[in-house]
């Protein structure tokens, strides 16, 4: 089953190192963002991924080539697995680069981000999207504060949690569609608006709510607190 990685944004947020590397290559530990999500869907039985990539995605190539089987001059052996980089152009926007690897489809498949870890169990996101007989399921989870929260009484603070949950509910990847989202894309989208938004006005569109955990490497703060984990062996998706 293909597993679709995106992997073409400029990561502005994590200059300090994506103004040499893409975000997807930068480490954890001694090993990429990229191939720390391919080993946890290597878990699940996966072993065909299609990565897009577009900024500085020579680096990508010139790295799989350099440490692992090449195929040809875009497809890599990875752990018994296929790694296949595709170049979707710079700025091409995220739904954009999915209809530029369409054709590289099978009739299911997964996408998830090249910037995000989780635990979530796939083998739940691909049953929702079976029992909803939907285009395309989504994992749900509950985004964690920026900041502490505190509540405060009468001018006195009642409480303080430091960066907890919140309650609602964002998208964060780990995603199972099957080839009826084909038709629900075009070369311009934006996935996460345009595409989306018909497949909800369609009812194409599910999500399994995953209570576990999730972080996304969005900035520097975040890749020392993730690397931090790694190091102290609390890597939640090892």
């Amino acid at each position: 089953m293909n597993v679709v990685i995106l992997a073409g944004g400029y990561g502005t947020r994590l200059h300090e190192k994506t103004h040499k590397i893409p975000k997807p290559m930068v480490n954890i530990g001694r090993k990429p963002i990229l191939l720390h999500i391919v080993d946890y869907y290597l878990k699940f039985n996966c072993r065909k991924f299609i990565v897009c990539s577009g900024y500085k995605s020579n680096y990508i190539t010139n790295y799989l080539g350099k440490n692992y089987k090449k195929i040809d001059r875009q497809t890599f052996m990875y752990k018994g697995a296929e790694i296949k980089v595709i170049n979707t152009g710079v700025k091409t926007n995220t739904g954009g680069r999915i209809f530029a690897i369409k054709e590289h489809l099978e009739d299911e498949f997964f996408i998830t981000y090249g910037d995000g870890l989780s635990n979530v169990n796939l083998d739940l996101v691909k049953k929702v999207n079976k029992k909803n007989n939907t285009a395309l399921t989504l994992s749900a989870g509950h985004p964690s504060s920026r900041f502490g929260i505190i509540d405060i009484k009468n001018g006195k603070v009642t409480d303080f949690r430091e960066k907890p949950n919140l309650k609602e509910w964002i998208n964060i990847g780990y995603m199972f569609g099957n080839i009826k989202l084909l038709d629900y894309l075009k070369k311009d989208d934006v996935f996460e608006v345009d595409t989306m938004n018909r497949l909800i006005n369609d009812n194409q569109l599910s999500a399994h709510k995953h209570n576990g955990e999730f972080f996304p490497v969005d900035n520097m703060r975040d890749l020392r607190e993730i690397n931090k984990m790694y190091q102290e062996k609390e890597a939640f998706w090892l």
